[in-house]
């Protein structure tokens, strides 16, 4: 489990209490949204988005704000959103479009209480504010080292990279078929990354 970023296997996008005991996750194609009370493996709770908010699907990331209860996620395919759910009222807030934007992932930013995703189709980091408005996007094409090696640029869209935060670092980690083989820091603001971390190499 990548806590706020995906699943490996069964369901997709989730995101965890730090203590494990409750949890959200996204099944199907991504268009149901499950509350597990107990955490994963419990009891589990399915949520409908109420008819004026636009249809879920292909649920991509989720990120969960535990300390102001607030559960964000984003979709992909056709116009996308970005989704809002306070889960201490147990209510959706919103929903914003994307604008066409496909995301491969979701992360919070524990700096701006902000979010911050990848672009799979065009390799762009994307930063949003609390709220889930659209604030930056930057190119990660000629920043990440190898990343061509981790995906076919003619056929598909880099959907094995997740963005990754902890205190003030951000990382890029690709996974293929399960296994971790890339892992990239990055430094926003000097515009620069790095490769820390290549399966296989010494």
């Amino acid at each position: 489990i990548v806590r706020g970023g995906m699943l490996g296997g069964g369901p997709g996008a989730a995101a965890v209490r730090e203590d494990g005991r409750e949890a959200y996750y996204l099944e199907g194609n991504g268009s149901t949204l499950v509350w597990a009370p107990e955490g994963l493996g419990g009891r589990k709770e399915k949520l409908v988005l109420p008819p004026h908010l636009p249809p879920l699907s292909w649920g991509a990331g989720m990120a969960w704000d535990t300390r102001k209860g607030v559960l964000a996620i984003v979709s992909f395919g056709g116009e996308g959103y970005f989704y809002r759910y306070d889960t201490r009222r147990r209510q959706w807030i919103d929903a914003r479009s994307l604008q066409h934007r496909d995301l491969a992932s979701l992360a919070l930013d524990p700096q701006t209480g902000g979010y911050l995703s990848l672009s799979s189709r065009n390799l762009e980091l994307v930063r949003f504010n609390e709220r889930g408005e659209l604030e930056e996007v930057q190119s990660l094409k000629d920043l990440l080292v190898d990343v061509d090696s981790t995906y076919d640029k003619g056929n598909r869209p880099a959907d094995g990279l997740a963005v990754v935060t902890g205190g003030a670092g951000v990382g890029v980690v690709n996974v293929t078929d399960g296994t971790v083989t890339h892992i990239w820091t990055l430094d926003a603001q000097g515009r620069k990354a790095q490769l820390t971390y290549k399966a296989g190499m010494p």
